[in-house]
């Protein structure tokens, strides 16, 4: 049965790393569809520098516009409050009651996930899929991915690695445009600029 993939993430701003992991979600046989989704207050990170929602949830649908069976989610920004995984599965499966989920981990998630808020109970509702990211070391995540295996979880792991690029860092360098044009597509770099986000010049 084909799945739906659960992708989530602050997206601020969303870069070429994530359109990364949407493609290689794509190419899995069992990909029905991607469900990017922008989360209101992440528990696990607190941004220095978050944009409003409505910019994250707009700079996802100008990056992701015309890629086929990609859907760019308001559910979680909707719900509002903190943004707990567990609970976007359970009203994600009101919404779509007959189709069977996949959650994107990035690495340091993976690493980490046993701190998550009813971890057991998501991998009661969902298959994993574990992305491997630069600047987490490989023996721990594949540690971590056999541990929660261990515990029932049905984890599928990208081959391959996910370039490291920092969202902090692209802030940083916002006034930079030959430095974001290497992280950002060019729509989210106009849409950064037209917005004055991030402290834009």
């Amino acid at each position: 049965m084909k799945k739906t993939v659960i992708f989530g993430g602050t997206f601020n701003p969303i870069h070429y790393a994530h359109l990364d992991i949407i493609q290689n979600v794509l190419m899995m046989p069992s990909t029905e569809k991607v469900l990017v989704i922008p989360t209101a207050t992440p528990p696990h990170k607190i941004s220095d520098n978050l944009a409003c929602d409505a910019d994250r949830l707009q700079m996802c649908r100008v990056a992701l516009q015309g890629i086929k069976n990609v859907i760019v989610s308001d559910v979680e920004l909707l719900r509002g409050g903190r943004s707990y995984t567990y609970d976007t599965l359970r009203h994600l499966k009101t919404i779509y009651p007959h189709e069977k989920f996949a959650l994107v981990c990035g690495g340091d998630m993976i690493v980490s996930f046993k701190e998550w808020y009813k971890y057991k109970e998501i991998l009661k509702m969902t298959e994993i899929i574990a992305v491997r990211r630069v600047g987490v070391d490989d023996v721990q995540f594949d540690d971590a991915v056999r541990d929660l295996i261990n515990e029932g979880a049905v984890i599928n792991v990208l081959k391959n690695h996910v370039t490291g690029i920092s969202s902090t860092e692209i802030r940083e360098n916002i006034e930079n445009d030959e430095y974001l044009l290497k992280y950002l597509p060019k729509c989210v770099l106009e849409y950064i600029r037209d917005n004055d986000l991030y402290g834009d010049r």
